[in-house]
């Protein structure tokens, strides 16, 4: 099976861009002068002779019955955190912005803080402890403390996550779920060629909520494993577990008719964001960073500024996501998949 691994990687991104990016052609646009306005009463000038130039955007859910995205740190966040799959090499992991806002839709109704209707009034089980996302500080972070012990401060987890933390709580679970993809190996059996012969579509996303809700350690990971490659994995669950994961599914179902958020971002939700990064990727250049990111801005929607947003972070950051080769050995004797 190793031969499939770069198909798999293949389609693995096709899908992750399909579902979050898509390049959209924008005729560029001549300047309203007073002159242009008074020969033309609707102020608009006449663009069918300009040249044309392939513009990016991005599509994250913004509102679906029953939800509504918080504000535009969450858009940018999630999105963020899809793209860094990108850097995978012949991996199936690959996760898309509506899978972040689904587990954290499911796991805690947004309680973290006030962000107003429809989601759950803030309960201080994530608002002071495991934040949106839901990241338990004896599951999720002990992994991420131990594989990568230069972002993630052992026991620390509330301080980083608890509350409106939305960029630290969306890329903690992005590196988690990578963490615990090279974990699946402690089965004997390699997760990438796995997820290429699994019959479930929704793989991947399935059996990385499990992980989220139960821990890499997790005896229905086993199961799954063993006994629901022919199946949905729905099939080999039972409980909570089993609620957890069919709920984000179906949560998932529900965002793929979302709206496409689309506000504009603001300055101010920029330099939050990056201030938020730096407590965990301390070792960047901040201050270039965060200037470039906001130089992106054009006042556009989040569909066009937020990928330009990023890949002006991409340049100036070195903070990519990368199986931790030498610290998964040490901790568990286990190669990168």
């Amino acid at each position: 099976m190793a031969d499939s691994k770069p198909m798999l990687a293949l389609l693995a991104a096709t899908a992750l861009l399909t579902s979050c990016t898509r390049t959209l052609t924008l005729p560029d646009t001549a300047e309203v002068t007073p002159e242009t306005r008074d020969s033309d009463p609707t102020g608009e000038t006449d663009t069918s002779a300009t040249d044309t130039a392939p513009v990016a955007t991005a599509c994250v859910p913004g509102e679906a019955t029953g939800f509504r995205i918080p504000h535009g740190r969450w858009a940018l966040a999630t999105l963020h955190a899809a793209r860094r799959y990108g850097d995978l090499d012949d991996s199936a992991l690959s996760l898309s912005p509506a899978w972040f806002l689904a587990s954290a839709w499911e796991r805690t109704g947004f309680a973290c803080a006030d962000y107003g209707e429809p989601w759950l009034t803030e309960d201080p089980q994530w608002s002071q402890t495991e934040g949106c996302l839901g990241v338990p500080d004896d599951t999720v972070w002990i992994e991420l403390c131990r594989l990568y012990p230069q972002y993630f401060e052992c026991g620390a987890a509330p301080e980083y996550v608890a509350g409106d933390h939305v960029e630290v709580g969306v890329m903690a679970l992005a590196w988690y779920t990578l963490a615990a993809h090279a974990l699946l190996q402690r089965h004997t059996l390699d997760p990438d060629d796995w997820y290429a012969a699994a019959a479930d579509p929704l793989a991947v996303e399935k059996l990385s909520a499990l992980m989220h809700f139960s821990g890499p350690w997790s005896p229905d990971a086993e199961t799954i494993l063993t006994s629901c490659a022919d199946a949905e994995l729905e099939s080999c669950l039972t409980g909570e577990p089993l609620a957890h994961v069919s709920g984000v599914a179906e949560k998932l179902a529900v965002l793929a008719e979302a709206s496409c958020y689309d506000e504009p971002l603001t300055e101010a939700e920029v330099r939050q964001y990056t201030e938020e990064l730096a407590t965990i990727w301390g070792s960047e250049d901040w201050e270039v960073a965060t200037e470039a990111a906001v130089g992106a801005l054009t006042g556009a929607g989040f569909a066009t500024d937020g990928p330009a947003v990023l890949d002006a972070l991409d340049e100036a950051l070195g903070a990519r996501l990368r199986c931790p080769e030498s610290e998964l050995w040490d901790w568990y004797r286990l190669p990168c998949p």
